[in-house]
């Protein structure tokens, strides 16, 4: 890649990502659906136990989060023009510990980070982010997998950030087909028309392409090639 287009990245990975998502769409959509089903689990659980959220706590860390690690592995394939299919979502459970473990690690740090401030949250977001893409496509440890992570995102996480916004803004905007009444733990399904078109959007739309666009990222940055002409100089 030209050095001086560096700072047209954040754009390139928005469109190769769009542009990957429609050449894929008819193979992505039944992949996405049935990832939705299997994870469907945990709107009904906080729906049902409003009042005790920790009861959907076991099936979001057990069955959910290593579907959302073969599910990045899904895409990363897809990103790199490989061949993918719907048995790479159930990846995860291949390196089951690790896929929780490092799910987990990196939730944490974010919490821990969002906490203190809602900067050092993003920060912390960004630097570690592929620790959950390598951990599944290098087939690294959990440490190795957040020593990754920060290595590929060195001068790039301002770059990164905007499809960190963008996503984060998607999910703010976008109506969901789980209700919280504020002021109460109280959540309600909610299947206005309105949820429905949004809760569709963000399925098949939103979420797929900027996953999609974090993918390209993640295959830009892991590319050993573009590393040594970062460390070319005047970069």
């Amino acid at each position: 890649m030209d050095i001086e287009n560096k700072d047209n990245l954040p754009q390139k990975w928005f469109r190769e990502g769009w542009n990957t998502y429609l050449d894929y769409f008819l193979e992505i959509v039944p992949v996405l659906l049935i990832f939705k089903a299997l994870t469907f689990g945990i709107p009904l659980l906080i729906w049902k136990f409003s009042q005790k959220q920790w009861a959907a706590y076991p099936y979001m860390l057990l069955i959910a989060v290593p579907l959302e690690i073969g599910l990045n592995l899904y895409f990363i394939k897809l990103a790199r023009n490989e061949k993918a299919s719907l048995g790479d979502i159930f990846k995860g459970f291949e390196i089951y510990k690790n896929a929780i473990l490092v799910s987990v690690i990196y939730g944490l740090m974010v919490m821990g980070g969002t906490l203190l401030l809602i900067i050092p949250g993003i920060i912390i977001a960004i630097i570690y982010a592929f620790s959950v893409y390598a951990v599944i496509d290098k087939k690294i440890s959990i440490m190795e997998s957040f020593k990754y992570s920060a290595q590929i995102t060195s001068n790039y996480r301002f770059k990164i950030l905007s499809i960190f916004l963008m996503t984060i803004s998607v999910h703010l905007l976008t109506p969901g087909i789980i209700k919280f009444e504020m002021g109460k733990t109280i959540y309600q399904l909610n299947f206005t028309l309105s949820a429905i078109i949004g809760y569709a959007l963000i399925t098949l739309i939103f979420i797929p392409w900027l996953k999609m666009s974090l993918a390209k990222a993640y295959v830009f940055l892991s590319n050993p090639n573009k590393q040594i002409q970062e460390q070319a100089p005047g970069n």
